[in-house]
């Protein structure tokens, strides 16, 4: 890429021809035991608090099929992470679908995608914490995105005022309970 950075974009239902030619091109090229298209895979296991979590990395650059390549520039590699999950009697599988600018090296790629959901499970963590996101119940028109935003705005102001050493949930209490500090908060920001 021009700018330097690469890519790792998760295919979701909303790009579904994209979505399914992804999707039927591991299909089969697992089918054809992998002879079709050189794919590489790599596989972790963690077993933690009782939960057996087995993932499934395969990367290929054989991405020319694809007739829209254009539209994705510097697109160099498809990955597909297949996850299973088993929480005593209960099992589960998913499958996830990725485009990237990068090489097929399905470690690496594997790595990128878990951390992504790393720093999205913690922030959607403190989000939850600090400001109730779950307990929720905005949900006419486009409020609850606009509520999103704006949880987002007063998370990051809150983590840039750095005069109180106390936790995100305590600052934003703070807030409300002195306007000083508010302002402070708002001025950093």
């Amino acid at each position: 890429m021009t700018g330097g950075g690469d890519y790792v974009l998760q295919v979701k239902s909303n790009q579904p021809t994209l979505h399914d030619d992804i999707e039927r091109f591991f299909t089969d090229s697992e089918q054809a035991g992998d002879r079709g298209a050189l794919v590489h895979c790599h596989e972790t296991t963690d077993d933690n608090h009782g939960r057996v979590q087995r993932r499934r990395t395969r990367a290929c650059d054989d991405a020319g099929w694809y007739t829209d390549r254009t539209n994705w520039k510097g697109l160099r590699s498809i990955v597909t992470v297949e996850a299973h999950r088993q929480v005593s009697d209960h099992t589960s599988t998913e499958h996830r679908y990725y485009i990237t600018s990068l090489p097929p090296d399905a470690e690496r790629l594997g790595d990128a995608v878990r951390g992504h959901w790393s720093i999205e499970n913690n922030l959607r963590w403190v989000l939850d914490i600090a400001f109730g996101e779950d307990d929720s119940r905005i949900r006419a028109g486009h409020s609850a995105e606009n509520m999103a935003v704006l949880r987002h705005i007063a998370l990051n102001a809150l983590k840039q005022e750095k005069t109180a050493k106390v936790a995100i949930k305590t600052k934003r209490k703070m807030c409300g309970w002195d306007h000083d500090y508010l302002l402070s908060v708002l001025t950093h920001a």
